[in-house]
């Protein structure tokens, strides 16, 4: 089952209370939800675990969601948290490593040149009938392979550089204002 990130940007207005922007948050990247939340850290997710920003701190007291959903933990989402732009686009556990598990097939191995990054077109994992999938030390022995487990590092900025591209281009719109990311998971 699939994990989803949602929320959205608010703003503290003169008076101290906190608005709501358009700004809103959906999707799916598993390295942005560990160094964010620690939400799919536990290494399961195919990289290492990351030290993260914003996880298990709760939703603030005063954000809008509550207003608008005020039992959103009973209603099965989770990891429910914050944190400021700032925080955000100045924190330097982005420039963390990861250390990336994927499976490759045989057709992007063998184009695949390590010293240019992570490859293009990698999942978790396959399976089905013609599924051949060996660890890469394994190969060499097996020529009848099309799938092949490797490992590989690469830089966690460059992962979550999607995320990170979003927030800063709203803090460099809003900087005049504080600003903070209220958001919440579900399965």
């Amino acid at each position: 089952m699939g994990c989803d990130i949602h929320g959205y940007v608010e703003k503290q207005n003169a008076d101290g209370a906190w608005e709501r922007l358009e700004e809103a948050l959906q999707f799916r990247n598993y390295q942005v939800f560990a160094a964010l939340a620690d939400v799919r850290n536990k290494g399961d997710s195919g990289f290492s675990p990351l030290n993260s920003l914003a996880g298990h701190r709760g939703l603030p007291e005063d954000c809008t969601v509550l207003e608008e959903i005020p039992d959103i933990e009973d209603m099965g989402y989770h990891s429910c948290s914050w944190a400021t732009l700032e925080e955000i686009v100045s924190w330097e556990g982005w420039d963390q490593t990861l250390e990336q598990n994927v499976v490759l097939s045989r057709e992007v191995y063998e184009k695949w040149d390590r010293q240019s990054g992570p490859p293009a077109g990698w999942c978790l994992d396959v399976a089905g009938h013609e599924v051949y999938l060996y660890e890469e030390y394994q190969i060499a022995d097996f020529p009848h392979w099309n799938y092949v487990r490797v490992q590989f590092s690469w830089p966690l900025r460059q992962a979550c550089q999607f995320f990170l591209n979003w927030c800063e281009n709203i803090y460099k719109r809003h900087a005049d204002k504080k600003l903070r990311l209220v958001f919440w998971f579900d399965n």
